[in-house]
């Protein structure tokens, strides 16, 4: 039986791989929200686990990108509301020094994203 949910999620994750393959098609990289949604307050973190809807392990899209074999970074974006927020830079899989060199050349034009004053 475990045989046949191995071979779907093989085949799941090869059409998703197919799928982010056509997405860069013609692009060197796809850029996104490292996560949907800005950071939770220590509060909210520690409210999930009570949550049924809204668990900490369905906000972050990155392990997608290790799931499929593609090279990704995160960087940071700055700051919304005082909170942190950051965007992922994927190329293809095997494709580091592509990812590499956005990365740095990103970095290089924005050496410092300011954290805002405390207490925000």
């Amino acid at each position: 039986m475990w045989r046949g949910d191995l071979e779907r999620a093989l085949d799941a994750r090869r059409n998703m791989a197919e799928r982010l393959l056509s997405a860069l098609d013609g692009h060197d990289l796809v850029a996104s929200p490292t996560s949907p949604r800005i950071a939770p307050t220590r509060e909210e973190y520690a409210a999930w686990p009570a949550s049924e809807t809204d668990a900490p392990g369905s906000t972050c899209p990155t392990g997608h990108m290790n799931l499929l074999g593609s090279r990704a970074i995160s960087l940071p974006a700055g700051f919304v509301d005082g909170m942190p927020v950051g965007r992922e830079l994927v190329a293809r899989p095997d494709d580091d020094a592509t990812v590499l060199r956005a990365a740095a050349a990103f970095l290089a034009t924005h050496p410092s994203i300011d954290r805002p004053p405390l207490g925000i």
